[in-house]
């Protein structure tokens, strides 16, 4: 398998860990996919306001809003039970028949998330603020399988 050295880390990968770009003579980008993610990251930063502000125009679009509704089909097609769960969460609290504390079980911080352990019961549930909901979720790997 051939190799290529990256300009950034200047260490010598294969050519899976380069992204393709037509525009460079061996068609694979100076920078392996890690440094460039790094930079990209650090671009970002660096340009966080415009950037912010260049994604909302773009979803004001009409392909914004198209690639946007795509996307949302293509995952609730693909994790059809948490949507269905979702669902059937948020219409029990809209019509009365569940009420949400709104407050992190764990810190007490508000606002909240609803955390399911399992799909198919929607009406068992935590309530997680955003940091608390990520770090829980930090401790599953792809396959939701938790960590230990």
């Amino acid at each position: 398998m051939k190799t290529k050295i990256c300009s950034k880390c200047k260490q010598r990968k294969y050519l899976s860990k380069f992204h393709k770009n037509k525009r460079i003579k061996d068609g694979y980008h100076y920078y392996c996919k890690g440094c460039k993610a790094i930079h990209a990251h650090n671009n970002y930063l660096k340009h966080r306001e415009s950037e912010l502000r260049r994604s909302y125009l773009w979803r004001k679009t009409e392909k914004g809003k198209h690639s946007i509704r795509k996307s949302y089909i293509k995952m609730r097609s693909k994790y059809r039970k948490k949507y269905e769960c979702r669902y059937t969460l948020n219409n029990a609290i809209k019509y009365g028949k569940i009420r949400k504390r709104n407050s992190c079980e764990i810190c007490l911080n508000s606002p909240t998330h609803c955390h399911h352990e399992d799909y198919s019961k929607p009406f068992e549930f935590i309530e997680l603020c955003t940091r608390c909901h990520m770090i829980l979720h930090k401790q599953y790997d792809e396959k939701g399988i938790k960590i230990t």
